[in-house]
């Protein structure tokens, strides 16, 4: 897992570099030079659209993702697991639904292509399922964790 999220830090930093280097050079093509570029706008887009569904799934592993940490400071220690056991499923849901919503998504675009870089729509709409099955991947060992905790008694 830890090779997954690894390629994925990775691919997200080189993806927001590149969405830097479009959106700058957009920027002064369109202002200074008068003369737009008009694919950059759309690359900006995609590299955008991959490194924010990555970024989202790295941060589902880290535990960096949006939670209600509000109930965990005002409840008692015996519910904290059932707290956590009602976060990994409503996770888990929410990366399947993703992955199912982006499996159909990819398919219903198959024959739609991008206006100016002529790119199929399927391969950035790809980046939904594939970021889901790292979420997916993530809640499964946080999962595994929370079992191997429960089993030691160390799970809070």
């Amino acid at each position: 897992m830890t090779k997954i999220i690894e390629f994925s830090k990775s691919l997200s930093g080189v993806l927001l570099a590149i969405f830097f280097v479009f959106v700058a050079t957009d920027v002064f093509s369109r202002n200074v030079l008068k003369m737009p570029i008009i694919w950059l706008n759309e690359g900006s887009v995609f590299s955008f659209q991959w490194m924010a569904f990555f970024a989202g799934a790295i941060c589902f592993y880290e535990g960096l993702h949006f939670k209600v940490s509000i109930l965990s400071q005002h409840i008692e220690e015996d519910y904290k697991v059932t707290l956590t056991i009602i976060e990994i499923l409503a996770s888990f849901v929410f990366g399947v639904v993703l992955l199912v919503q982006g499996i159909q998504l990819t398919i219903l675009n198959l024959k739609s292509f991008s206006p100016a870089l002529g790119l199929c729509m399927a391969w950035i709409l790809i980046a939904m399922p594939i970021s889901a099955m790292v979420i997916i991947l993530s809640v499964i060992s946080k999962t595994r964790s929370l079992i191997i905790d429960l089993k030691r008694g160390k799970a809070r």
